[in-house]
């Protein structure tokens, strides 16, 4: 078990889509208003899309020896936007055209699940230090596409924790109506009130809060399996949707617990030390949306005191 538990956190951080998101502001459409990446070292993917016959641009600062790693994703077919990188020299910039590949097929990405087309790949320490600039165009169609810099995969606690709400948003980019992405949830929390509603006589209003907080853990974790499948069914086969498989599963099983203390005639305090790390493992691990496990720790802190 062990080992397994190992195998399947080697290929998370193995991943070659664990980056940070972030999202254009769409006002990158020159080179004097390019989107800064700050931190080109650290993995981050920018979430953008283009119309035909227009460009986006992005800017960042390397040091000579410094490593530096491109990817150009889309969930589009048939859309295969070109890529020019300024590379600082002594007396102006050099370009170096990135062609798009028109042969990739679609990959599952474990760790937001979703699915993108792979174009470009750019891997090089570069020898010159200075402002870089890349530029993103498109001949004849609109789409969008995802421009991932950096090797580095860490994260902040802000940025980690706010996985959930990126994920909302980037499937939203990718085209979904947002009742699909929330409806797991949706019927969740159905399912929750009418329980609640049938058992509001025999249950005190913390036994509801926490069937409340239950039912959010739930439905967390059936939209992460939820978007497993969307993209799975496009994608190439993939071990990897294991991972996946993983994230969703935890918040399901946190849930599953909290049910079962709360369900309890008398909880007792060393419940309520299990509901605190119930709640913040439900934040580490993407259940609930912040708000149900928060409220499981207020609950597990109460039946402390």
């Amino acid at each position: 078990m062990k080992k397994l538990v190992l195998l399947i956190f080697l290929l998370f951080i193995d991943s070659s889509f664990c980056h940070v998101p972030t999202f254009s502001n769409n006002s990158n459409t020159d080179l004097l208003r390019a989107l800064m990446i700050n931190d080109p070292l650290k993995s981050v993917v920018v979430y953008d899309e283009i119309e035909s016959y227009d460009s986006k641009y992005y800017s960042f600062y390397l040091n000579a020896s410094d490593r530096l790693v491109l990817s150009l994703i889309t969930p589009d077919a048939d859309f295969y936007p070109g890529m020019i990188l300024m590379v600082p020299e002594l007396n102006g910039y050099s370009m170096i055209l990135l062609n798009p590949d028109n042969e990739s097929v679609k990959e599952f990405e474990p760790f937001i699940p979703s699915s993108y087309y792979n174009l470009v790949n750019f891997d090089e320490v570069v020898n010159n230090s200075g402002q870089y600039y890349i530029i993103i165009h498109s001949k004849a169609l609109n789409g969008k596409f995802g421009l991932t810099v950096g090797y580095v995969e860490s994260f902040t606690f802000i940025e980690w924790i706010k996985i959930p709400f990126d994920a909302i948003f980037i499937h939203s980019w990718e085209g979904q109506n947002l009742l699909i992405i929330f409806s797991p949830l949706i019927l969740s929390i159905i399912a929750g009130s009418v329980y609640c509603i049938k058992k509001s006589k025999k249950h005190n209003w913390e036994k509801i809060v926490g069937m409340v907080s239950f039912f959010f853990y739930i439905g967390s974790g059936l939209m992460i399996l939820l978007q497993m499948i969307i993209n799975l069914i496009p994608a190439t086969f993939s071990y990897s949707f294991i991972i996946t498989l993983v994230f969703a599963s935890l918040p399901i099983f946190f849930g599953l617990i909290i049910f079962k203390i709360v369900n309890k005639k008398k909880i007792k305090r060393d419940d309520g030390i299990k509901l605190i790390l119930l709640g913040g493992l439900g934040i580490a691990f993407w259940a609930g949306f912040l708000v149900a496990p928060i409220i499981v720790i207020i609950l597990g802190i109460k039946k402390i005191n």
